[in-house]
């Protein structure tokens, strides 16, 4: 496959012509997927995310909770290592949390 410059059967859709495009334009096309003006819009939607989060993180909580509880009255192993997996879903869901919060 020789590099020409030239657009083949396979990129022919892929390729574009920007000499006619003026720079207002040029503007426009090069920032239309990226957002930097932090805007309010991200803001409010990460809001969104992390108070759903934190309900989330609340309910693995209360299961946590009564999985420990629950697998110590039945002398289960098997419950008590389920409670510690969800310990370790709870962590991820702070990470999570924590991610949104910088970003």
């Amino acid at each position: 496959m020789e590099l020409t410059g030239k657009p083949d059967d396979k990129t022919k859709g892929l390729l574009t012509d920007f000499s006619s495009i003026n720079n207002k334009q040029m503007d426009v096309i090069s920032h239309q997927d990226h957002n930097i003006s932090g805007s309010t819009k991200d803001s409010t939607n990460n809001e969104k995310v992390i108070k759903k989060l934190l309900v989330v993180c609340t309910i693995c909580t209360l299961f946590m909770i009564c999985e420990i509880i629950g697998g110590y009255i039945a002398n289960s192993l098997a419950i008590m290592t389920d409670a510690a997996h969800l310990l370790s879903d709870l962590l991820g869901f702070a990470i999570s949390i924590g991610a949104l919060l910088i970003g």
